[in-house]
């Protein structure tokens, strides 16, 4: 049984030494049976418009609840920091299992500055101009006014920029998909999706690591979006990083079968 787990320092994946570990900063995998949003360390946005979230503790997951055109965030009550970690850790890392049908409205998924009031806002954080959204995030459904999925950095004024849409769009035919976004203090940025080979790349601006980021997901037509597994971590130096990423997905695959 996982739960929240703040600031727990994972053992090794492989090698010995604290730079090659990683840090977990927040884990929830949703199969405590007493789990509710807030023995979670997560909640949902107080201006939605007819939508919110609630753990399914039948089938252990972190369900969208809402008809029609409902619409709401959740996030992670608390906000994380690479300060958090030990020296020696590079990045931050978002992992994700999700589960969405191919015709919700919009999905967003990724991390958002600390400090923004994201519990104030019915609005999509990663694409609808929201001043102080500073993060970044994969969208689907053809954010941005185009057809393809794309992992996206959003600054401070609100502006959101299509980083990469190199990884396609996901398959959406129920059944589970898996995310995976790196950030590193070298101001670069890698995502995968349903574990293909990773797509890199640089920010055109020195990406922010000093601030504190929350998870944070957006769905419109909320009931389509579910959760399984979500995962903030401080990532090691690159070469155990690709060892973390094999230690996350097989997590994430041990998941969906069990839920097959």
């Amino acid at each position: 049984m996982k739960t929240k787990i703040p600031h727990l320092i994972l053992a090794g994946l492989f090698g010995t030494t604290m730079a090659s570990q990683a840090v977990v900063l927040y884990q929830s995998d949703f199969t405590d049976p007493a789990a509710t949003l807030a023995s979670t360390g997560l909640a949902a946005s107080v201006g939605a418009v007819g939508g919110t979230w609630t753990i399914n503790t039948t089938e252990d997951r972190l369900d969208g609840v809402g008809g029609g055109n409902a619409r709401s965030n959740v996030f992670t009550t608390d906000s994380f920091a690479l300060s958090d970690a030990p020296a020696g850790h590079k990045g931050i890392q978002l992992s994700l299992s999700f589960y969405g049908v191919s015709n919700l409205v919009r999905h967003s998924m990724g991390l958002v500055d600390g400090d923004f009031n994201i519990a104030g806002t019915a609005s999509d954080w990663l694409n609808q101009s929201l001043t102080g959204a500073y993060g970044v995030g994969f969208s689907t459904a053809g954010e941005l006014g185009g057809t393809n999925d794309a992992l996206i950095f959003n600054d401070d004024a609100g502006t959101p920029t299509t980083l990469s849409t190199a990884q396609g769009n996901k398959i959406g035919s129920f059944r589970y998909e898996t995310m995976v976004i790196t950030i590193r203090n070298d101001n670069t940025w890698s995502y995968s999706l349903n574990g293909q080979t990773a797509t890199t790349g640089t920010f055109a601006a020195d990406f922010d690591l000093s601030r504190d980021f929350r998870f944070a997901s957006y769905a419109q037509r909320n009931s389509r979006a579910q959760y399984t597994n979500i995962t903030i971590s401080a990532i090691p130096e690159p070469s155990s990083t690709a060892l973390l990423g094999l230690g996350g997905l097989a997590l994430m695959l041990r998941r969906k079968r069990s839920a097959a």
